[in-house]
């Protein structure tokens, strides 16, 4: 029960984590672009940029052929972009594809050390309004910021476990340490009541 506590304890910072970085947005450091293929094997032309517990790819909704001739075949796969820095970021995963009537579809990630949670943003085809999923948009000042609610569990359940330990170590360091000044004091090691040299606590009864 209690490790279900602390895992629960480890989803929820998680959770936090992901929502402070999107609210901070960090400037992205590393970049491309790439050709991406859809599990229904549809190939899009896609850029990406990457930051401190941060990651954004953004498909273009119209799979690859007429890119085929804007887009030389041999930059398909690794595009430097160069205002991010042109680093190789790698092979993207857990992104949204682009619907039928969408002219691009951006998912962003966020978390730390690995990413947690992700939000979903469409622009649809021939302009409109544009649509966000999986996630909650707040005001930021003049800026709507996206906070994440889709899950990631791969890097949600590292996240959380990372957390949980974090907290476990820190309150053994705690505990240990209070038991040692308590020991100091010649104080009862449970409740801290002063009981000197009795040998069961008058406090709590323990030895």
């Amino acid at each position: 029960m209690r490790g279900l506590c602390l895992l629960g304890a480890g989803v929820v910072a998680a959770l936090a984590v992901a929502w402070t970085l999107a609210f901070v947005q960090m400037k992205p450091t590393d970049g491309e672009s790439m050709l991406l293929k859809s599990p229904e094997g549809l190939q899009y032309f896609a850029t990406g940029t990457k930051g401190f517990g941060h990651e954004s790819w953004v498909a273009n909704g119209v799979p690859l052929g007429s890119f085929a001739v804007a887009v030389p075949q041999a930059t398909w796969t690794n595009v430097p972009l160069g205002a991010a820095g042109g680093t190789r970021i790698g092979r993207p995963a857990n992104v949204f594809w682009p619907g039928p009537d969408s002219e691009s579809t951006r998912t962003d990630q966020w978390g730390w050390p690995l990413r947690a949670f992700a939000a979903r943003t469409d622009k649809p085809a021939g302009g409109g309004t544009t649509t966000t999923s999986y996630g909650i948009e707040i005001k930021k000042g003049t800026e709507v910021v996206l906070l994440p609610l889709m899950p990631l569990w791969l890097g949600l359940v590292a996240d959380a476990v990372a957390f949980a330990g974090v907290a476990v170590v820190m309150g053994a360091g705690f505990w240990s340490v209070r038991r040692m000044v308590r020991s100091r004091r010649r104080c009862c090691l449970s409740c801290g009541y002063d009981k000197k040299d009795i040998a069961v606590c008058p406090e709590c009864g323990a030895a």
